[in-house]
């Protein structure tokens, strides 16, 4: 029924869910996927985007109920591969200004920090070492849990982005 059209906002969904705040994280990171793989994704859209992926990943640093949240590992995979390819989604569409309006470019300097490298950086370091994935592969530690597969997968992720920069040492070295 979507294939060709943009599922509800989360805000039209929000009352069916009583406002679940986890649910419409997780909605709006199904919701922003599903505009990338079907349709073209304006700035806005790219921009809010961002800003569920950090939401999203905060609530798995920041909140004790994350530590009980089961969700299939595809998902959090997924969820990973999906922040990577949306960075690189924004990159190559800010790196063409040329082909942008006045009112696009002044959204890119009004969101400058949005799709950062630094941001992608800083947040795929802290689901590692929140996760605590390094103790558990060498051994020290065992157990999973969504944090700590998001933090294996933020492991790949980051050798992936460090691959796109074009830095063959540290992709290596991020393992």
């Amino acid at each position: 029924y979507f294939n060709d059209q943009s599922w509800p906002s989360a805000e039209t969904i929000a009352p069916l869910v009583q406002n679940d705040a986890k649910f419409l994280l997780l909605y709006r990171e199904l919701f922003f996927r599903h505009v990338y793989a079907k349709l073209q994704p304006t700035i806005e859209q790219r921009i809010e985007s961002f800003r569920n992926y950090e939401a999203l990943f905060k609530f798995f640093l920041e909140s004790k109920e994350a530590a009980k949240l089961e969700l299939p590992e595809r998902w959090l995979w997924d969820m990973i591969d999906e922040y990577i390819y949306q960075y690189q989604s924004f990159t190559q569409y800010r790196g063409k200004l040329s082909s942008r309006t006045d009112s696009e470019k002044a959204v890119l300097r009004e969101n400058s920090k949005a799709w950062s490298v630094l941001a992608v950086l800083t947040t795929l370091h802290a689901l590692i070492d929140k996760s605590g994935i390094k103790a558990q592969l060498s051994g020290a530690e065992e157990g999973t849990s969504a944090l700590r597969m998001l933090g294996y997968f933020a492991m790949i992720g980051l050798l992936r982005l460090h691959t796109l920069l074009g830095d063959y040492h540290f992709a290596l070295k991020s393992l």
